[in-house]
């Protein structure tokens, strides 16, 4: 199916002016370079907005997103799609504002925004995207090109599924990382040992 036919897709934010983090903003805004942060930290495509920076918000509620979406990166090399899931805490609830560095999709029914974003993921989706994205020098993804993009979309049962899957790989890759992190500062420690028993 066509994405257009299965989710609405729409622009971030364009601003006029730098950006200028903060951090007792009104307001948390969605940028690549935080977005790949996170990824690399965490190997999860999932966004929490307390883990997004601050800024100093005075344009229009409309401007901000809602949950449940996917942010799908419209500019440059790094195409790696992230599930919005919201706010960790009901209690905070500052808006949230992606730069006009992502497109912002809104899937429909039928269709689970964590299992779009796991499907835009896949390898052989994502050098599908890069080459949609081929054709100047900053490679851009269009509204026009995603919407024909064609994804498969099973039943409900099966996204779930795929979903509970995707969850667990990513758990093993933190606990793989981490494995990995600590294996190498035991063997500095030991490395700085030998050399300072050699003096």
């Amino acid at each position: 199916m066509k994405i257009s036919d299965i989710a609405k897709i729409r622009t971030g934010f364009t601003f006029r002016e730098k950006i200028e983090e903060v951090e007792s903003g009104s307001a948390h805004i969605v940028q690549i370079k935080d977005v790949r942060t996170i990824w690399t930290n965490t190997w999860s495509h999932t966004l929490y907005s307390e883990d997004l920076p601050k800024i100093r918000w005075e344009g229009k509620d409309n401007a901000s997103v809602a949950a449940n979406c996917v942010l799908l990166p419209c500019r440059g090399e790094f195409l790696q799609a992230s599930y919005f899931v919201g706010s960790k805490n009901s209690s905070s609830r500052l808006p949230v504002i992606v730069s006009s560095q992502f497109l912002v999709i809104f899937p429909k029914e039928n269709v689970l925004p964590e299992y779009l974003c796991w499907y835009l993921n896949q390898p052989n989706v994502q050098h599908r995207l890069r080459y949609e994205s081929q054709g100047s020098s900053m490679p851009m993804l269009s509204i026009g090109s995603i919407s024909q993009f064609l994804i498969e979309v099973p039943n409900l049962e099966i996204q779930q599924s795929i979903i509970k899957l995707n969850r667990l790989w990513e758990q093993e890759q933190v606990l793989a990382h981490k494995l990995l992190t600590n294996r190498e500062q035991l063997m500095q420690g030991i490395f700085q040992k030998l050399l300072q028993g050699n003096k």
